[in-house]
C-alpha cells in the first residue's frame, strides 16, 4: 500500500511539472513588434496592404520555432527607424554600423543583400572598390546604410550622394542624366512592380555594374532602451535551426 501511494505521488508531482513547464512556455513567449520599409524589393515591402518578401518569411519560421510572434509593420524606410530608435519597437533588415551598434542589440545574421549599382547604358565604368565611385553622382535611399566604409566616404563628402525617398525616383533620375549611379538594394528581377512604374524601355537602357557594392549582412535588432536580449537570445537559436533547413535555402536562394 505504501509503494502504491508513493507511486502515485511520483506521478502526480510528475504530471505537476509538465503542467507547470506548459505554463511556463507561453509566459515566455512574446509578441513583438518588428518595424520594416514598405518598399525595399524583394527583402521585405508591403503587398496588397501585408508584409511580404524574404525577410518577412524568414520572421514567420523563426515564429514557429522560437514561440514569439513578430508583429512586421511597415512604413518609410526612414520613419521606421525613427520609431525604432526612440524604443517603439525593433527594426528589420537592419544593417550594421558602430554608431547603430550604440543604439541597438542585434541579432545573429538573418539574410545578405548583394547591394547593386545601376548606370544608364553607355555610361559603364569599372567598379571594384569604393573610392571607385568618387568623381560620380550616386543615388541613394534616404536613411539607408552601406557600411561602414562607405557611409563614411559619403559622410565626409569624398563621395557624392543624392539621397531620395525610394527606388522609383532614383530610377527615374538615373534615366534623366541627374545622378551617374543609383545604388539597388534588394533583390530587383524588374517584377513585382519594379517594371510597372519605371517602364520597361527605360529598364532596356539599363546596366547593372557586375561587382556588388558591398555584400550586406542583414539583422533583426532591437533598442537597447526595450530590454529584449532575451528574445534576441530565442530568436538566434530559432534561426540557428532555421538556417539547417530546406525551407531557409529555399527562402533565400537567388531567383
Amino acid at each position: 500500500m505504501q509503494y502504491v501511494q508513493s507511486a502515485m505521488r511520483n506521478r502526480l508531482l510528475a504530471l505537476g511539472l509538465l503542467f507547470c513547464i506548459a505554463l511556463g512556455h507561453p509566459a515566455r513567449a512574446e509578441r513583438l513588434l518588428v518595424l520594416g520599409a514598405e518598399d525595399y524589393f524583394s527583402i521585405c515591402y508591403s503587398q496588397s496592404g501585408h508584409p511580404a518578401g524574404i525577410f518577412p518569411q524568414i520572421l514567420q519560421e523563426v515564429s514557429k520555432i522560437s514561440g514569439d510572434q513578430y508583429d512586421l509593420q511597415l512604413y518609410p524606410w526612414k520613419r521606421a527607424q525613427a520609431m525604432a530608435t526612440t524604443g517603439q519597437g525593433g527594426i528589420a533588415h537592419f544593417s550594421w554600423t558602430e554608431e547603430r551598434a550604440r543604439i541597438f542589440d542585434f541579432s545573429d545574421p538573418v539574410v545578405a543583400d548583394d547591394i547593386q549599382l545601376w548606370v544608364k547604358k553607355g555610361n559603364e565604368f569599372n567598379y571594384k572598390l569604393p573610392r571607385d565611385l568618387k568623381g560620380h553622382m550616386v543615388g541613394a535611399k534616404d536613411g539607408a546604410s552601406f557600411g561602414q566604409a562607405i557611409d563614411e566616404l559619403m559622410a565626409k563628402g569624398e563621395i557624392s550622394v543624392d539621397r531620395d525617398l525610394g527606388f522609383q525616383d532614383r530610377i527615374r533620375k538615373l534615366l534623366l542624366g541627374r545622378i551617374d549611379v543609383a545604388i539597388v538594394e534588394g533583390v530587383h528581377d524588374y517584377a513585382g512592380g519594379s517594371e510597372g512604374n519605371v517602364g520597361s524601355n527605360g529598364l532596356q537602357n539599363i546596366t547593372v555594374l557586375p561587382t556588388p557594392l558591398v555584400h550586406d549582412p542583414l539583422y533583426l535588432a532591437f533598442p537597447k532602451s526595450m530590454n529584449k536580449g532575451a528574445a534576441l537570445e530565442r530568436f538566434n537559436k530559432a534561426l540557428a535551426v532555421l538556417k539547417k533547413t530546406a525551407r531557409y535555402r529555399e527562402l533565400t536562394a537567388s531567383p
